[in-house]
């Protein structure tokens, strides 16, 4: 008897439904339709367009290494298999955990979690300030409505950095990042703190998470955050925000956060 098959987490749900092939050489073999499991596209996702390892992939998903490589080898069989026949490729199904708690913007594409109690607050991007969705597609506009102290954007920033400057670039992990960038949003004043973690084995997330969380930090930016962090981080209030952007500097971050607080 078989083990029951584990569930495994995705960060985002498809941006699409699927593709369909044109201009087929022969219509009337086109065949059925290859369908593609929401958790083989995030095993593409990771590991085609992140850059992820394969180690890496299969602990944001929450599975081991070898079952990732399968996924992710399913995945590309499938798209081969639709393009070489031209069949229609539909992705949908498998078994699966959506990180529902996250927030898309549609002006600079970063993506949030709101960990406050009050969700009426919740009306725009806590980065650029632009009006948000909760699905990336669908454009929003929420009641301006009071600003509370959950809602404050005076209070410290952390940005992972890759450096130790303002034209260092966004590091993309969050508990191996060299440095972590504090931005006092009253003063305006930016510390550079170097990462002790980084080079651990192990439990790197959760250390640094403690070490933002006495900094007194309510905001951190960065690429990514591991599955095991997130729980600990929203239990603090604090807010995750991730940028997807491949190459950006800490200046063009703090120039994102200082005009939506001079601007809101």
């Amino acid at each position: 008897m078989s083990r029951p098959k584990k569930t495994r987490n995705i960060a985002f749900i498809p941006t699409v439904l699927g593709f369909k092939p044109y201009g087929h050489s022969d219509p009337e073999k086109k065949g059925e339709p290859v369908f593609l499991f929401n958790e083989e596209y995030e095993a593409m996702r990771l590991c085609d367009y992140e850059k992820h390892t394969q180690q890496q992939a299969a602990e944001l998903m929450g599975v081991s290494r070898p079952t990732l490589t399968r996924i992710y080898m399913s995945a590309r069989e499938k798209i081969a298999q639709g393009f070489i026949e031209g069949r229609q490729i539909i992705v949908e199904g498998g078994k699966v955990h959506l990180d529902k708690d996250w927030y898309a913007c549609n002006s600079c594409e970063s993506h949030f979690t709101y960990p406050y109690k009050n969700k009426a607050l919740l009306h725009k991007c806590p980065l650029c300030g632009h009006s948000l969705s909760k699905n990336p597609k669908e454009k929003r506009n929420k009641p301006e409505v009071p600003v509370t102290a959950e809602d404050t954007t005076s209070a410290k920033v952390s940005i992972t950095s890759m450096g130790n400057t303002l034209d260092s670039y966004l590091d993309k992990h969050f508990g191996r990042c060299s440095y972590f960038a504090i931005l006092d949003t009253e003063t305006l004043k930016i510390n550079f703190v170097k990462n002790p973690y980084k080079n651990l084995d192990e439990r790197t997330g959760f250390l640094a998470a403690e070490l933002m969380e006495n900094y007194q930090v309510k905001k951190i930016i960065s690429g990514d955050f591991g599955l095991k962090v997130k729980p600990l981080l929203t239990k603090a209030e604090i807010q995750m925000i991730i940028i997807k952007e491949k190459a950006i500097k800490i200046k063009d971050i703090v120039q994102l956060i200082t005009h939506n607080i001079i601007n809101p």
